[in-house]
């Protein structure tokens, strides 16, 4: 029997933090994106600072926030799951 190969394919997320570092949003080349946040961070107003930088640069978004502290995969395989759901690209956000 032949030898069975397996692909990995992986992304290295780009982690832009820091002063000022919300303003790096509106350089990305993406369609949309979700962002990704639990509902203290929601509620805070960062993720209205984060939805402002990206109509700047024409990208479309959506929020998911309900992430609980030490979030379990499957929390983030809802997210993904329903982004694509959408028809959405795999771009996501994470604002904590």
């Amino acid at each position: 029997m032949g030898q069975r190969v397996v692909t990995w394919y992986f992304v290295v997320p780009e982690v832009v933090y820091g002063q000022n570092s919300v303003t790096r949003l509106a350089q990305l080349e993406w369609e949309s994106v979700s962002i990704v946040t639990d509902t203290y961070t929601a509620d805070q107003g960062f993720v209205n600072k984060v939805k402002e930088q990206l109509p700047q640069a024409g990208i479309g978004s959506g929020v998911f926030g309900k992430v609980e502290p030490d979030p379990s995969f499957q929390t983030a395989r809802i997210d993904s799951e329903t982004w694509n759901k959408e028809g959405k690209n795999g771009n996501h956000v994470w604002v904590g």
